[in-house]
C-alpha cells in the first residue's frame, strides 16, 4: 500500500519587501475578464514593464517570513518549539553553493496581466515590474504509510485567488502540451496538489524566446494524472516523498547536522555533509524557541 497525503490549509500572509509576514493577507485577486482566456487576438507582450528589474529574492531570506508568521501567530498557551520540531523535522539548511538561475522577469510579467491591483483594478500593462514582496499560504501536511504518520509544515508562494477564494497557480510555457506531459506535469501537479490548488492558468508561447502569450489554457490539478503520456503515478510520488521526509527524520537529530540527497537514475541516495558547509535556520529564530 502506498502512502497517503493530506493537506490541510492553516492561513495566509503577505512577505513585505522587510521579509516581515502580515498573517491574514491574501494574494492578489485573479483577473477573471474573458477575453484574457483561450486564443488571444493580441498577445500578451511579457517585455513590457520589465526595464530595469531584478529580482530581490535570495536564499538566505526564503525561510525569515514564515518564521515571522509563526512568531505573530503562534498560541501563548501552546509548545511552540514542540510544535515546530514536530512538523519541520529539522529539514532547515541549504548548501552555500546552491544557487537558483537567475530570475527572468516574464513569468511575473504574466502574474501582473492575469491579476489585479490593490483597488481592484487590471494593472497598467506600462507599470514597472517588481517582485519586492509576494503572497504565501501556510500548510500542513500529513503523511501516512502503514502505521507510521509524517506531519510537515510549510509555506507556499499563491499567484493569486480567484472570486471562489480558490488559489490560482499562473505559468508560462513554450513547450507543446505532449512536451509539457513529459517534461513538466510531474513537477506542476505536486506544486498543485501540496498547495491546494485546484487549477492552473497555462499562458502558452509560441516559441522560446518568443515572450508574448497568445493562447491562455485552464489546467485542472486533478485531471493531470489522468493525461495521455503521463509516465508517473501520483501514488507511489506520495510514498517516495515519505521515505525522504522519513530518512531526513531518521538521520537528522541534531540541529548542526545535514546530509545532500543526490538522485541517480531514479534512485535516491543520502550523503552526509560538513555543517560548515550549511547556512542553518536563521539564529535568532532558534534562540526564540530556547
Amino acid at each position: 500500500m502506498y502512502a497517503a497525503a493530506d493537506v490541510s490549509l492553516v492561513g495566509t500572509f503577505a512577505k513585505l519587501a522587510d521579509r516581515t509576514a502580515v498573517p491574514g493577507a491574501l494574494p492578489p485577486r485573479l483577473n477573471e475578464d474573458p477575453s484574457l482566456y483561450g486564443h488571444l487576438t493580441s498577445g500578451l507582450d511579457l517585455t513590457i514593464g520589465c526595464e530595469g528589474y531584478s529580482d530581490t529574492r535570495s536564499l538566505d531570506s526564503r525561510f525569515h517570513s514564515i518564521f515571522d508568521y509563526l512568531c505573530k501567530t503562534s498560541q501563548l498557551s501552546s509548545s511552540f518549539k514542540e510544535v515546530l520540531v514536530v512538523y519541520c523535522s529539522h529539514f532547515q539548511c541549504l548548501r552555500l553553493d546552491d544557487r537558483e538561475y537567475p530570475s527572468q522577469p516574464f513569468g511575473h510579467k504574466f502574474e501582473q496581466y492575469l491579476t489585479l491591483n490593490d483597488r481592484g483594478l487590471p494593472h497598467d500593462k506600462y507599470e514597472r515590474l517588481t517582485n519586492d514582496g509576494c503572497s504565501k499560504a501556510v500548510f500542513r501536511t500529513t503523511f501516512t504509510s502503514g502505521n507510521k504518520a509524517i506531519k510537515v509544515f510549510y509555506a507556499a508562494e499563491m499567484d493569486a485567488i480567484d472570486e471562489e477564494r480558490n488559489f490560482v497557480e499562473l505559468k508560462t510555457t513554450s513547450m507543446s502540451h505532449d512536451r509539457w506531459v513529459q517534461i513538466a506535469s510531474l513537477s506542476n501537479y505536486l506544486q498543485s496538489f501540496f498547495g491546494k490548488i485546484p487549477y492552473i492558468i497555462c499562458g502558452r508561447k509560441p516559441s522560446f524566446g518568443n515572450n508574448v502569450i497568445y493562447q491562455v489554457d485552464k489546467i485542472q490539478t486533478a485531471d493531470i494524472p489522468n493525461y495521455s503520456g503521463v509516465h508517473w503515478k501520483k501514488e507511489v510520488c506520495f510514498q517516495q516523498i515519505f521515505n525522504v521526509l522519513n530518512a531526513v527524520k531518521s538521520r537528522l537529530q541534531q540541529d548542526n547536522e545535514a546530509v545532500v540527497f543526490n538522485l541517480t537514475q531514479g534512485t535516491i541516495y543520502l550523503e552526509t555533509e560538513r555543517a560548515e558547509n550549511c547556512t542553518f535556520t536563521d539564529q535568532a529564530f532558534l534562540n526564540y524557541l530556547n
